[in-house]
């Protein structure tokens, strides 16, 4: 890992009297999930790797890539803030954002993937990849939930409601149209041990497709939000037995990812994509396939109480 630690983010340091709805803030860097996902490719704003993630910002050497976004001091400035996050979060691209996206949900993060390759020119994929991390490596601080910070400042927003800013965004998080977004800034140093990256391609080829052929549908919604809403009703609807050869092609795409440590709590997020009921005889052929030894137990015991499924 880098010698230099992460941009953190501390809400405990801004003081009530100047942020009235403190205490909506105070909270959003607490329950961040076990693992978090993020997709990049060649149109990716900032950098990424196996041993750190960079902003813009940082990547351009902007003179505010060591600057906290809610760093208080003399200047501090609630619509300011409110201005960077609706620039990074609704792609305005006024500023030179020093903030990165993440996501705890697999079907968001496998749906904009997808999406970029048919959409972006120079984006296949052979080219784009998911990264997986897990956040148990990282101090508090490090990541914040977007949620709160929205909800803090959305009053400090100059953009009315009935427009695209954050007002509107927080309606919309406040529905179901809550993808588990996350945000890190500036440069988060990563230690690869619990980290994972697999390119989009290895995936498809090794099942993806069979296992949830609906995400790749060239007809769903436009928007991002919209598709995913499609995908989930499909999730939630469907009456498919789920079969033994599922749970191996979730084993399957699991294993596509070389860190060993991810292939427990990834096998049963992949489950959590595929449309179908599950029974009894599936139960048992994951523990077979899956619990092979009393250790194997006990990791899945350990990775399942740390997984998000969508």
């Amino acid at each position: 890992m880098s010698t230099h630690g992460p941009v953190l983010f501390r809400p405990d340091k801004i003081s009530p009297d100047v942020l009235p709805h403190y205490s909506k803030l105070k909270t959003c860097v607490d329950g961040i999930p076990r693992f978090l996902f993020r997709v990049t490719g060649p149109r990716s704003a900032g950098n990424t790797a196996l041993t750190g993630v960079c902003s813009r910002a940082w990547v351009n050497d902007s003179a505010e890539k060591s600057t906290a976004l809610f760093a208080f001091s003399g200047d501090f400035s609630p619509s300011l803030i409110a201005q960077k996050l609706e620039d990074h979060l609704l792609c305005l691209y006024k500023f030179d954002s020093n903030l990165v996206s993440w996501t705890s949900s697999l079907l968001f993060a496998l749906h904009y993937a997808v999406h970029r390759s048919y959409t972006y020119d120079g984006e296949s994929l052979e080219n784009l990849s998911l990264l997986v991390a897990d956040t148990a490596q990282f101090p508090k601080g490090a990541l914040v939930r977007d949620f709160e910070a929205i909800d803090a400042f959305k009053s400090y927003s100059t953009i009315p409601e009935d427009e695209d800013g954050l007002q509107r965004l927080y309606g919309w998080r406040s529905t179901n149209h809550y993808f588990g977004e996350y945000m890190s800034q500036g440069r988060l140093p990563l230690n690869p041990e619990f980290c994972s990256t697999v390119a989009l391609k290895r995936l498809h080829d090794n099942g993806l497709v069979g296992l949830f052929p609906s995400l790749w549908n060239r007809d769903l919604p436009e928007t991002w939000a919209g598709a995913v809403l499609t995908l989930r009703a499909e999730l939630e609807s469907c009456s498919r037995r789920m079969t033994t050869n599922d749970v191996r092609v979730a084993a399957q795409l699991a294993g596509c990812f070389p860190n060993r440590r991810f292939h427990l709590p990834l096998t049963f997020m992949f489950l959590a994509l595929c449309p179908c009921e599950i029974h009894g005889d599936v139960s048992q052929v994951v523990k077979d396939e899956l619990l092979g030894s009393g250790e194997r137990t006990c990791k899945l015991d350990l990775a399942m109480s740390h997984v998000e499924l969508d």
